[in-house]
């Protein structure tokens, strides 16, 4: 049945984000786009607050929000559970500072299933940028993280990614040195 891989903009309508020929194609599926803007620093989601490209990373606002871990397993580099959404790391994967890929990550297959620590506040912009949800009736997509070293975020999966592919697919397992032949990124033109 192939490989699956289909050229930009060439599959039906109905695969445009508002299935009409003016749609914007392929938000998802196709590679995962690297975004600007947001990152995590060892668990703790950092971001500006209006979306102003001119704004240096060194004054991205850091939000009291972290992604916790179930266990404070850092043994091998494999899945160690679903991360919490919390107002603190109480468990990390890894040394802090560290932006290998040698220790454990953390996976939920539905990023809006995820679980919020008793302490945690709910953020409405997290909710705009699909970091957190107050509902498990939205969008779908896996979110991938680990809370150790600086991690920056990768959007919607790529072809080879099947279903955990989605508008809310976030993956925030990579240092900022990393590449692969399935990421792209999205250009926009600020004015």
């Amino acid at each position: 049945s192939g490989i699956g891989r289909t050229d930009t903009g060439k599959g039906p309508t109905t695969w445009n984000h508002d299935h009409t020929e003016s749609g914007v194609c392929d938000l998802v599926g196709n590679v995962w786009e690297w975004i600007d803007q947001m990152k995590l620093d060892d668990g703790q989601i950092l971001t500006t607050l209006d979306n102003n490209p001119a704004v240096a990373e060194a004054n991205w606002h850091r939000h009291p929000a972290y992604f916790d871990s179930t266990s404070d397993n850092q043994s091998g580099s494999g899945s160690n559970g679903s991360p919490v959404l919390s107002n603190a790391v109480t468990k990390r994967n890894g040394p802090t500072d560290d932006d290998s890929h040698d220790y454990p990550y953390m996976i939920n297959p539905h990023f809006a299933a995820i679980t919020k620590s008793a302490g945690y506040t709910p953020n409405e912009l997290l909710r705009r940028l699909l970091i957190e949800s107050a509902t498990t009736t939205t969008v779908g997509g896996s979110l991938w993280c680990r809370n150790y070293g600086d991690r920056f975020p990768l959007l919607g999966g790529s072809w080879g990614s099947g279903s955990n592919t989605g508008l809310g697919a976030l993956n925030l397992l990579n240092a900022r040195w990393y590449s692969l032949n399935s990421i792209g990124f999205r250009p926009a033109f600020f004015v």
